[in-house]
């Protein structure tokens, strides 16, 4: 629904203040049976890659908002409650110029949920099937009053003011109702594929699956495509009894992928309408909400209690038994025929030096029929390779490991490798990663089969040899190997029997003390090492530990960080060694930055460390804690 405010809050303090509007986030829902609390604290804890997760309070808890902004007339400033002033019943629609069939039906809305709670028994909800199949064809002719608010492709109803507010509210009634006339009537709605990834333009067998629990028959009248209906006959499902059709689908559409990833990137933000789209479409999962904006489908038309409906049914699942999760259901996706996946997005080379390197290429079938597939490699000047065309067959849902060895030698700047895969006509460039987690629905991670291949000048010691204790998503250990450097991965459980005296600096990943009891028990080791001569060089931590750094840092509370991926970047000290030696670093290596500039910074550190380089967010004074040296011993 849309609703006109004339007010703004914002956030105010845990104790009430003048101003300040009280929310009890600790209310018990009857429903749930479980408190607000407790239904945010089960949220946030699925925020598992930044460990989020926490217990709810069992105190009743009260948090309060503050009046920001209000609009006239005085009583806006009215802080007694979020909805002061606001009339959020249906006649806030008197006025609105309805046709008279329309009008009627809104007229009788209120009347017509007030009989649904006189039959309602929660015991027995078939009492409330009748009214509640008549307020849906209430909310249905409602509906229909709403002129010029369909958008092609847009789920929603889109228009503007009071028009915009009423098609808004009655859709969303039309929706409750036939939820809740499929609860109270006891019907059961699926619609299943055997098979989870189905290529783009292959015909898949699609079953819909109506189950009757209830105590009256229920007419299925068929497949709804475009107000025709598709299939048998319309069929009367007896209570106590299962129908099931089962029809071919051409699957068409995109590739499912998630909705901000559809489009090539604008820059470093994510682009949400395609490339030159001037006339703002509208973006279904900004409108509805990404959670009941679907990727798959079927409308079906039934008709309850003698009134007649579409219902979609969403998503279309895969349905199986796991033997240790029981029944399992997983959205079907789309996918490509034929899909292409290099191992990494972006690769490091040292430039002007001879360069000899294996790349591994994924080639997958998602195709209903076995597929001969021919695989072409394109290259930058300067580099060869053992072969540039593969021709393979891949029978359904199977993979190839495919391996090119490159040779050459690279100029400064950044180059591409890239892989095309012909099949049937067609041509493929596109491959993804599996995301999956017990905790969410699995994600399908789409990429171009590309390599960015960055050469760059890079001078070391011959030989040089470095230790690496992998963080939090670290993709920095290959990043050095490509660059040349013998890198020896070494585990923290691993720190009291790794001679450590034999490498040449010993790196430790983003996040590592966070994640590692090994490595917080270890760390006297690491200190040791820099005591007697040792370069230790350690990225972000959220926590800094006591005895965890060789002199005292603070972090504030939100973390001091950069958030402007071109915030300019002063140089403190020109004359220091990590600036010069073996490599000159300037202002310039921090163009093209992506993301933010830093992340964690200390916000005080002891007089022992020394400043290298200063930055700051537009508005904000200068934070020097980028990159901090501080001597240690020998080293």
């Amino acid at each position: 629904m849309f609703y006109r405010s004339a007010r703004v809050f914002g956030r105010g303090a845990d104790q009430p203040m003048p101003g300040t509007l009280p929310i009890d986030v600790g209310a018990y829902d009857v429903l749930e049976g479980r408190t607000y609390a407790a239904i945010a604290a089960e949220s946030r804890s699925q925020h598992r890659s930044q460990g989020q997760g926490n217990l709810a309070s069992l105190e009743p808890r009260l948090d309060h908002v503050r009046l920001e902004v209000a609009l006239p007339p005085a009583s806006s400033r009215d802080t007694t409650s979020l909805f002061a002033g606001m009339d959020t019943s249906f006649a806030r629609f008197a006025a609105l110029p309805l046709a008279a069939a329309a009008r009627a039906a809104v007229d009788s809305l209120d009347g017509a949920r007030a009989e649904i709670a006189r039959h309602l028994h929660l015991i027995d909800p078939s009492t409330a099937v009748a009214p509640i199949a008549h307020y849906l064809d209430l909310a249905q002719r409602a509906a229909a009053g709403a002129r010029g608010c369909a958008a092609a492709g847009v789920p929603v109803p889109v228009c503007a003011g009071a028009m915009g507010d009423f098609a808004t509210t009655m859709d969303e009634q039309v929706r409750r109702a036939k939820r809740a006339l499929l609860l109270a009537a006891g019907v059961q709605l699926l619609a299943t594929s055997p098979k989870e990834v189905i290529a783009i333009g292959d015909r898949a067998p699609i079953t819909i699956s109506v189950v009757n629990h209830g105590r009256a028959p229920v007419a299925y009248l068929g497949r709804d495509s475009s107000g025709t209906y598709v299939g048998p006959a319309p069929q009367a499902v007896a209570p106590e009894a299962l129908w099931e059709q089962t029809y071919k689908q051409t699957m068409t559409g995109e590739p499912t992928m998630p909705w901000w990833l559809r489009y090539p990137l604008a820059g470093d933000m994510f682009s949400l309408r395609p490339p030159g789209d001037i006339r703002g479409t509208p973006v279904p999962q900004l409108l509805e909400g990404e959670d009941r904006v679907r990727s798959s489908g079927v409308r079906v038309a039934l008709e309850i209690a003698g009134v007649h409906f579409t219902y979609e049914i969403s998503p279309i699942v895969r349905r199986f038994a796991d033997p240790a999760h029981g029944e399992v259901e997983r959205p079907i996706a789309l996918a490509p025929a034929i899909t292409v996946l290099f191992d990494r997005e972006v690769e490091y080379a040292r430039a002007n030096t001879a360069l000899d390197r294996r790349e591994h290429l994924v080639v997958r079938s998602d195709a209903s029929h076995e597929r001969r597939v021919t695989v072409t490699l394109a290259l930058p000047a300067g580099l060869t390779a053992d072969s540039t065309t593969r021709t393979l067959t891949l029978a359904p849902g199977e993979d190839a490991n495919l391996y090119f060895r490159l040779r050459g030698t690279l100029r400064p700047g950044a180059h591409a490798i890239s892989a095309s895969a012909t099949s049937d006509g067609q041509t493929f460039t596109l491959g993804y990663v599996p995301v999956e987690y017990e905790h969410i629905q699995p994600q399908r991670y789409y990429r171009r089969a590309v390599v960015e291949l960055q050469a760059v000048d890079v001078n070391y010691a011959r030989g040089m040899t470095i230790a690496y204790i992998p963080g939090v998503g670290d993709n920095v250990e290959p990043m050095l190997a490509q660059l040349g450097l013998r890198v020896t991965t070494v585990a923290p459980d691993a720190l009291p029997e790794t001679d450590l005296s034999k490498f040449a600096a010993v790196v430790v990943g983003a996040r590592a003390f966070d994640a590692s009891d090994a490595l917080r028990a270890n760390n006297g080791r690491l200190l040791k090492y820099a005591r007697n001569g040792g370069t230790l060089v350690e990225q972000y931590e959220q926590v800094v530990r006591p005895g965890q750094l060789p002199y005292p840092i603070t972090l504030s509370r939100p973390a001091d960080r950069v958030t402007e991926e071109d915030a300019p970047v002063t140089i403190l000290d020109r004359a220091s060694p990590i600036l010069n030696t073996p490599n000159r670093i300037t202002t310039s290596d921090f163009d093209h930055w992506v993301q933010e500039r830093s992340s964690y910074m200390p916000h005080t550190f002891d007089d022992h460390y020394h400043a290298i380089l200063s930055m700051h967010d537009t508005g904000e004074p200068p934070n020097d804690a980028g990159i901090l040296v501080a001597p240690l011993g020998r080293g």
